[in-house]
């Protein structure tokens, strides 16, 4: 009797493919947690985003990961109140998904008495607190990593300086040879 493998000589996508195919047979619910926020660009692929990062910070979480019937108008009313701040309607989904994450990230810290199990967490209207601070936090975040972006630059620019810092006699002679290319340019 010749053994059948599952996945025998098929690409990467087939054999994920014919997983979850297998599994959703057999009455398991199959959610993809790996989705580049780069790639969300509907407030669908809002609700996928937050579904699937509710997934990664807690993968045992009673959340039954599927997307609630409002998910949708949530995904939209946070979009729209990134884009009433003044940007992009591409960095605003991108803004949004690190909303979502920051939201998990974050979640012990903010003191949530009532566990996430939609995007009505976004609520604009009696939650709205909330987003600000997610919108702070992850403000307060980019403002720190840029700063230390900054100090390392700046760094890095006076180890340079250090590094080519000359004796005013190199200089001198630097400057005379800059000085006679100068003047040979000009001959011509």
């Amino acid at each position: 009797m010749k053994q059948v493998l599952l996945f025998d000589g098929k690409t990467d996508e087939l054999r994920e493919s014919d997983a979850v195919e297998l599994l959703r047979n057999k009455g398991y619910s199959v959610v993809k947690i790996d989705i580049d926020p780069i790639n969300v660009r509907t407030p669908t692929g809002l609700v996928k985003y937050f579904y699937a990062t509710a997934q990664k910070y807690d993968p045992y979480n009673s959340l039954g990961r599927a997307p609630m019937l409002n998910d949708v108008y949530y995904a939209t009313q946070m979009l729209e109140w990134r884009i009433s701040a003044g940007i992009n309607e591409e960095m605003a989904y991108r803004q949004c998904c690190e909303l979502i994450r920051t939201l998990f990230h974050y979640q012990e810290f903010l003191g949530l008495t009532t566990p996430i199990v939609s995007m009505s967490i976004f609520d604009h209207g009696r939650l709205a607190w909330l987003s600000e601070r997610l919108l702070s936090i992850y403000e307060n975040r980019n403002k720190v990593l840029r700063q230390l972006e900054d100090d390392e630059y700046h760094g890095r620019l006076q180890e340079a300086v250090a590094l080519t810092t000359v004796s005013s006699e190199e200089h001198e002679k630097i400057v005379a040879s800059l000085d006679g290319i100068f003047n040979k340019l000009n001959k011509r």
